[in-house]
């Protein structure tokens, strides 16, 4: 099994390269437009400056293994890892439900899409190379993950979670109440996102149709269609069983943020490519930005109908 050796596949490096380019492009073009405010021109620089790095990393991130354990190789410089400080692993699965990402804790080897080695390691480990505090992250996206696994199974650790910490009563309240903050925030944002795309789709269609004469209640006919097509198709979704093994231990107010989610994607991808195939197709000096947003508007529908 050894020597191990673990890079990001080319999959993940186009990606990764492809984001950082049309970043750099987003970039260069606010640059250049005069119409382009300077809060835009950092934002994108900002942006075009992490994706850049983000796929550097893909390219330089190493990791090697041999008789003695891991070393280590990434921007953020070299470490080492001894079999002998590794306490056991951490697996996760993870499943799409529309846009969104449910990881699920496993015990099963075979199942894990994220695995992550643990350790109480500290300073200089027993390789002779600094001993990073960075945890040893890794997935399914990287070349030599199955012969990893196949390791792990041979050294047969257990299956850990984090090492646990002590927290008082009233620190350990304040983390419950900042957890429920976060996913009323989160049902919000996305509620949000659903009231725009509804409001906006509604708008176009009755720029084209008209109803009734009363453009309120048409606006509400309208929107309520909208929503009641939405929750068809989840349905429809949901009927070929993926999707509700992925809610299965979710709780309620999680399974209305996804629905949010799945509607706001659903009717927002619609709506992009309709406003944008035709231009598009057209053509015109700034195509490619029209482009840029079929696609992102096909993603969005595609992660809508994703089971």
């Amino acid at each position: 099994m050894l020597p191990l050796r673990i890079v990001w596949s080319w999959r993940a490096r186009t990606i990764a390269s492809a984001l950082a380019a049309v970043s750099v492009a987003v970039t260069v073009w606010a640059v250049v437009d005069p119409k382009s405010s300077a809060w835009v021109v950092i934002g994108g620089g900002l942006l075009a400056a992490v994706t850049a790095c983000m796929a550097l990393e893909t390219y330089v991130y190493r990791v090697e293994g041999d008789a003695a354990g891991l070393r280590r190789r990434s921007l953020r410089g070299p470490d080492a890892l001894a079999w002998s400080e590794v306490r056991g692993v951490r697996l996760v699965d993870s499943r799409h439900n529309g846009l969104a990402i449910v990881h699920t804790r496993t015990g099963d080897l075979d199942a894990a899409f994220h695995l992550r080695l643990l350790t109480e390691s500290r300073g200089t480990g027993s390789l002779g190379s600094p001993s990073s505090r960075r945890p040893w992250n890794f997935n399914a996206w990287m070349v030599g993950f199955d012969e990893l696994r196949a390791l792990v199974a041979e050294h047969e650790w257990p299956r850990l979670d984090e090492p646990v910490v002590e927290e008082s009563p009233r620190l350990a309240k304040v983390l419950v109440r900042l957890s429920e903050a976060n996913e009323i925030g989160t049902q919000i944002a996305f509620g949000f996102a659903l009231f725009f795309v509804v409001f906006m789709a509604s708008v176009a269609i009755l720029v084209e149709v008209d109803l009734t004469g009363n453009f309120l209640l048409d606006l509400v006919l309208v929107a309520g269609a909208l929503l009641a097509g939405a929750g068809l198709v989840d349905a429809l979704v949901k009927s070929r069983g993926a999707r509700l093994m992925a809610q299965e231990d979710a709780s309620d107010r999680e399974r209305r943020t996804l629905w949010l989610a799945n509607a706001a994607s659903l009717i927002g991808g619609v709506l992009v490519l309709v406003a944008f195939v035709p231009r598009a197709l057209a053509g015109g000096p700034n195509v490619w930005v029209d482009w840029i947003l079929v696609g992102m508007g096909a993603m969005a529908l595609l992660g809508a109908l994703r089971p």
